[in-house]
């Protein structure tokens, strides 16, 4: 009998006004996906909200099994996370440096990292991405998200960004690598609150 042991729960507040054109994308942090290959038994989940008229976005992510002294600068501007472009198994450019926008933070049994209000395109650094190439990515489910560290120099886990409109893949793809995914899926609000983002990832305990 499969039993949910919850890992985080994440929730991501934003001022604002009416927000019907922000899109919600989620997504876990897995050695599995990772295409060079990783050992790692570290597990991440994170929530990006997407406003396509502003063109900013905010993140709300958490890695358990890492700390700050893992990490490992990788790529034109040395930081440990980023988002790249390509499907499943497959590895792609650098579209987003994550950690050009934000640092991760220590917190008990892990790191975490939260952006707001921050551009997916244009100038970071020594990078730069057109917005509607990055833009057309999300929309396609073809942005992944990649952490560096001293042990996996070419990437220790990867998480594939999935759009909350395709939950039935998404539940499938937990499913796959190990996870139950449960609770309320987030929808664009009219309210002044952007939106809540509560998300919790379980690892499965093998059939007894």
């Amino acid at each position: 009998m499969t039993k949910a042991l919850p890992i985080a729960v994440l929730s991501v507040l934003a001022a604002g006004g009416a927000h019907a054109h922000t899109w919600h994308y989620y997504f876990a942090m897995t050695a599995g996906q990772v295409a060079t290959g990783s050992n790692s038994t570290a597990k991440g989940v994170g929530v990006l909200h997407y406003n396509h008229h502003n063109l900013r976005a905010d993140l709300d992510l958490f890695i358990s099994g890492l700390s700050l002294d893992d990490l490992l600068p990788h790529g034109p501007n040395n930081t440990p996370i980023h988002f790249h472009d390509a499907p499943n198994q497959q590895e792609g450019p650098i579209v987003t440096d994550l950690g050009w926008w934000g640092g991760f933070t220590q917190e008990q049994g892990g790191i975490r990292l939260t952006l707001s209000q921050f551009y997916l395109g244009g100038q970071q650094g020594q990078i730069y991405t057109d917005f509607g190439d990055v833009e057309y990515a999300l929309y396609t489910n073809t942005i992944y998200a990649q952490v560096y560290t001293k042990e996996y120099p070419l990437g220790e886990l990867r998480g594939q960004l999935i759009d909350r409109r395709f939950m039935g893949t998404f539940g499938d793809f937990f499913e796959e690598n190990g996870f139950t995914v449960f609770g309320p899926v987030p929808a664009p609000h009219s309210a002044a609150v952007l939106g809540i983002g509560l998300l919790a990832y379980s690892r499965r305990r093998s059939r007894s």
